[in-house]
């Protein structure tokens, strides 16, 4: 509840303080007096839009200080989530400089403007004058009425039926609008298949014949650097590093009966020297497999420039040429059965129709029961608001668009009318 509000530098006024107490209270004056600046005061601490013009002439800023009390219990968990310690109470405040800036607090803490605006639902409701405009427009009447139903999951049964109908539908359109050119689609399809199917294989081996195509191209660098290492490790006229490790592994033997510790380090240089000549080996068996036969080069080169246009005519990376492929080949058969698929989708259709025209009845009827109970809830209450013999009525009929989330009825409320005397 409001308890007070505190205007200082805004628009006209120069400082005001309204205090509220329990009950309603009314303002009321001449045009002119004020009473919508009071309103705009509340839609700034309801976080709304502020501009540096509202800030009264000759001063910095404009300030808007509201205080609220015996808080809902949503506004105090709100609190509490933003660590906003409050004993009851809460003070809002809003200070607008001229140059357009604004700055919020609650309870002397800074807090966003999205975070106040959420804040002020819990506290504040303001309905201008052509509110009740809203309330001629068929989804708020649709809402009022639905609030009254007396089992609401009919609704999101409609909903949900109308949702997996519309899918279906869609599916159909889509197959139905390709089966028109299924022969020159199957056409084109079974011709990119087979190009595909030529060189296309799986991503693995793609990638193993891109590696390929690699090593080809710099085989000369990567055979002198083989036979460098080869040479340096075993081949060398003088000093290789096995010929090293062996004279190093000779010289530390000769002593290790006179210290057992450099016979240990001797065994560490004698498997060096092992490690060293199954290097060789695997060096020399390095380099035979760089002579490649020329022909073996040029399918190499083939294939992936092969891969490459491929790659570009789909547009698609080529290691992704495989997905390419299996697509094509669903969309294959898909339409050597579209007519099956066609069927089976026509058949979805109509068990979702049954279902759904069921389900829209039994939300009609629901709402039927709802508007007659609404009707008499409210020519009860106009009775006691000056329209003695007022009666007002809500009808519900079929809606021209049968299919719809909301269902496939409209809504119509009947003005308040004097019954004949």
């Amino acid at each position: 509840m409001l308890t007070h509000l505190q205007l200082r530098d805004l628009v006209l006024v120069d400082q005001a303080e309204l205090e509220l107490g329990t009950g309603l209270t009314a303002l009321t004056g001449e045009t002119g007096a004020g009473k919508s600046i009071v309103v705009d005061a509340l839609l700034l601490i309801a976080g709304g839009r502020a501009a540096g013009d509202i800030v009264r002439m000759g001063a910095e800023r404009a300030e808007v200080t509201a205080s609220f009390a015996a808080l809902p219990g949503a506004a105090v968990n709100w609190l509490k989530e933003q660590s906003i310690d409050c004993d009851g109470e809460i003070v809002v405040r809003r200070v607008i400089g001229a140059d357009g800036r604004s700055r919020a607090y609650v309870n002397g803490q800074v807090v966003p403007l999205q975070a106040l605006r959420e804040m002020a639902e819990f506290l504040i409701e303001i309905h201008g004058q052509q509110e009740f405009q809203h309330l001629v427009t068929r989804g708020a009447q649709r809402e009022l009425l639905d609030q009254r139903l007396t089992a609401p999951a009919l609704r999101n049964t409609v909903a949900e039926t109308f949702n997996r109908y519309h899918a279906c539908r869609r599916d159909f359109e889509s197959l139905k609008s390709a089966a028109e050119n299924r022969d020159a689609r199957l056409d084109l399809l079974r011709y990119q298949l087979r190009e595909l199917k030529s060189d296309v294989s799986t991503v693995n081996d793609i990638e193993e014949l891109f590696a390929d195509q690699k090593r080809v191209a710099a085989r000369s660098r990567l055979g002198e650097a083989a036979r460098t290492a080869l040479t340096a490790v075993y081949e060398a006229d003088a000093d290789s590093a096995h010929d090293l490790l062996g004279k190093a592994t000779a010289a530390l033997r000769s002593v290790s009966d006179i210290d057992p510790q450099l016979g240990e380090t001797g065994k560490l240089l004698g498997e060096a020297a092992i490690l060293t000549q199954e290097a060789a080996t695997a060096l020399r068996r390095y380099l035979d497999t760089l002579d490649i036969d020329p022909a073996r080069q040029d399918e190499i080169e083939r294939r992936a420039a092969a891969l490459e246009a491929l790659a570009r005519k789909h547009r698609v990376a080529v290691l992704e040429l495989p997905e390419q492929m299996a697509r094509v080949e669903q969309e294959v058969a898909i339409l050597d059965n579209v007519q099956l698929s066609l069927a089976t989708l026509e058949a979805q259709i109509a068990k979702l129709t049954q279902e759904y025209r069921a389900a829209a009845r039994g939300l009609r009827d629901a709402r039927n029961t709802a508007a007659r109970l609404l009707g008499v809830q409210v020519t009860k209450l106009m009775q006691s608001l000056g329209m003695a013999g007022g009666e007002f009525a809500v009808q519900v009929t079929r809606s021209e668009q049968e299919f719809s989330s909301n269902g496939s009825d409209e809504r119509e409320s009947r003005p308040a009318v004097e019954k004949p005397r």
